[in-house]
This record gives structure tokens, C-alpha cells and sequence, in this order.
């Protein structure tokens, strides 16, 4: 399993509080001529390449059979496995499959060896889909916890800031002091950063709000 590449401008960050494009799932099981025969000669690391490239492409139901037939190489309760289902769990969110992509986080989290730098993307990919599912099922202090989990596991900037943003939206509403502090500590994060002009307006409407 390659390593987890660094966050790219905080895309994954900023992506879940503005909702996902719903996807439809269809597969046909079966035996299937030659698909055995394709599978065996891959390697595990080609088809993590080869998921991770349809997880950037708007096939939701692409990505997620890439994930999962990838899922089936890992071994269970591994540090593979553990990536290949939080790498799945934004997946199954965006197809409005929110029960199955909290358990694909959770389990996957439990896999993830604590202080291993390089997963820090992955962790908090899966503290933020546990807080925006919480959030949209009105479980408000189930969301702060996640988020705040999501924001100590990111290592970059961008991550750390898109987690906040998710936060502060969360704790307007529940403790609107917590959220103050939230934005207070995001002010070093934003000086040394260069926003994009729709996170710059998010940050602004926040502090407004």
C-alpha cells in the first residue's frame, strides 16, 4: 500500500460541509470470463493507484467498486485494510449511504496506527465524515467531538482549516463561546495561509454569524 500522498489544497478538507453529488450503485455478481484473470495480475499498489483515480473522477459507484475490490486484497484488521475503508467512507457518503460510511470510518480509524504521520489525511478524512453525519442528524455533541478530532489529527494548514470551519458551524448553534475560540485559533492558520476567495467568504460569514 503506498504512502498517503499530502493534502492537495485542502480539497478533501473543504469538500463535505457543501454535500456531495449522490451517485446510483449497480452490480451485477457473477462469474465473469477473464475477471479472476485481471485481478490476479495487479498488484495491490496498482489498484490503490487505480481506485484513488476514480475516487477524483465524479463516478461515485466507480470508486466505490474500485475501493471494495481493493478491501477484498487487504487483509483484515490491517493498516491496508484500514485505509482502503476510510478511503471508502467519503464514498458511500456522497451516495447518501450515511449509516455504511460512519461504520467504514470507524472501522477504519480503529486500524490506523496512532502517531503514523503519513495516515494524518486519512484520519482526519474520517473524523470529518463522522462529524458531518452527526451534524446532519441533528447529533450536535457527537459532531463537536468528531470535528475537534478532526481538527487534532490535521497536519496541514488547509486540513486544519476546513475542519474548523465544519466546527465553528457546529458550535455556533451549541456553545457560541467554543466557537469564538475556534475562530480565535484559526487566525494564526489564516495569516500564514492564502485562501481561496470562497473559504476567505465562509471564514467572514462565520465571524458574522
Amino acid at each position: 500500500m503506498p504512502t498517503v500522498p499530502n493534502s492537495q489544497g485542502g480539497r478533501n478538507a473543504y469538500q463535505w460541509g457543501r454535500g456531495l453529488n449522490a451517485g446510483v450503485l449497480a452490480m451485477v455478481c457473477g462469474t465473469v470470463p477473464g475477471v479472476a484473470q485481471t485481478v490476479a495480475s495487479t498488484t495491490v499498489q496498482q489498484d490503490f493507484k487505480a481506485a484513488a483515480a476514480l475516487d477524483a473522477a465524479p463516478d461515485r459507484a466507480a470508486a466505490l467498486a474500485a475501493w471494495e475490490r481493493l478491501e477484498a486484497r487487504t487483509k483484515a484488521g490491517s493498516r491496508n485494510r484500514g485505509i482502503v475503508l476510510v478511503r471508502k467512507a467519503p464514498v458511500l457518503f456522497s451516495l447518501k449511504r450515511s449509516d455504511e460510511s460512519v461504520r467504514a470510518a470507524r472501522a477504519g480509524l480503529a486500524l490506523l496506527p496512532a502517531g503514523d504521520a503519513s495516515l494524518a489525511e486519512d484520519r482526519t478524512r474520517a473524523f470529518l465524515i463522522l462529524g458531518q453525519v452527526a451534524t446532519d442528524t441533528l447529533d450536535y455533541a457527537g459532531a463537536v467531538t468528531a470535528l475537534q478530532q478532526a481538527e487534532a489529527a490535521a497536519i496541514s494548514s488547509a486540513d486544519k482549516l476546513g475542519a474548523m470551519l465544519s466546527l465553528v458551524a457546529v458550535q455556533t448553534f451549541v456553545d457560541p463561546a467554543a466557537a469564538a475560540a475556534t475562530l480565535a485559533r484559526s487566525d494564526t492558520l489564516i495569516a500564514n495561509s492564502k485562501l481561496d476567495n470562497r473559504t476567505a467568504a465562509r471564514f467572514v460569514r462565520e465571524r458574522t454569524i
